[in-house]
């Protein structure tokens, strides 16, 4: 499990900082495990390797581990009992961190899946997916700000769940594509240092391109998180083979290109190169 170190006096993250700490204890008192999923994830990627971005979330989403929605339920009690959190009626997976106005969506999965999806039993008769959460919860990194740890999504697992994100619906998630095709554009120079060591053979390919070879090693290292689940191994390749048919909708890409002097034909070569990787393990 690799780890992020950060130690910073911005202001945003010393307030996420204690908003962690709070989570921490909470999640130790009743024994259970979470992780950062979502825009945040990213920011905390970009920010440990100095990546510049244009825009930053002031919401936080986590992935949290329960044995059932009892225990998920005992834990959102026990935050706004002890922590100083409060709760939104009308979406059981949202509080508020009262001190920061911090919004915050904890998405259990665990004890609670149902084929993909969990059923909160409210009265609003909420359910969400969480198609992908276990298999990325297994190959996580961790996160050390000011010496306060948190657990996060990998890179490659944080683009699997923005996929299954944006094929759920398509409409209304265009960040997710957005922030896919960010991760893919600084990708090979966060885990440089590893394509040098175990992707040599990329440097070999015709017309090498950094951009493109990033995208190439983001594929391959979705593996070993696609390899725990063939249901979400079949839900991932399909969405990307739905979008590398220039003939097609192609709206992956339509939605890559936006803002960019970019071609549809080379957003498509990117989404592409993706499932080269995850062929090349195959």
């Amino acid at each position: 499990m690799s780890i992020l170190k950060i130690n910073t006096n911005n202001i945003n993250d010393i307030k996420i900082r204690e908003i962690i700490n709070d989570l921490n204890l909470a999640s130790a008192e009743i024994g259970i495990d979470y992780y950062v999923i979502g825009a945040k994830a990213r920011d905390f990627w970009f920010e440990a390797n100095n990546i510049s971005q244009r825009r930053f979330t002031q919401d936080i989403d986590f992935a949290v581990l329960v044995s059932d929605l009892s225990q998920f339920q005992l834990f959102i009690k026990l935050l706004v009992d002890k922590f100083g959190f409060s709760v939104i009626e009308k979406l059981p997976y949202r509080v508020i961190y009262i001190k920061h106005e911090f919004t915050i969506d904890l998405l259990p999965f665990g004890g609670v899946n149902e084929a993909g999806y969990i059923n909160f039993m409210d009265k609003f008769d909420t359910q969400i997916s969480i198609l992908g959460f276990e298999e990325v919860y297994k190959e996580i990194s961790n996160y050390d700000i000011n010496h306060n740890e948190v657990k996060i999504a990998s890179l490659p697992g944080l683009c699997i769940l923005k996929l299954v994100s944006w094929s759920d619906k398509p409409d209304s998630r265009i960040k997710d594509i957005e922030d896919i095709n960010i991760i893919i554009q600084n990708y090979f120079d966060i885990i440089e240092n590893e394509i040098y060591e175990n992707h040599n053979d990329i440097f070999d390919i015709e017309n090498f391109d950094r951009v493109l070879a990033g995208a190439r090693v983001l594929g391959r290292n979705m593996i070993p998180i696609l390899n725990h689940s063939e249901k979400l191994k079949t839900r991932i390749l399909n969405v990307l083979n739905e979008n590398i048919d220039i003939k097609g909708n192609c709206s992956m890409a339509k939605i890559m290109i936006k803002g960019t002097n970019n071609s549809i034909e080379e957003a498509i070569i990117l989404v592409q190169e993706i499932v080269h990787g995850i062929n090349d393990n195959i």
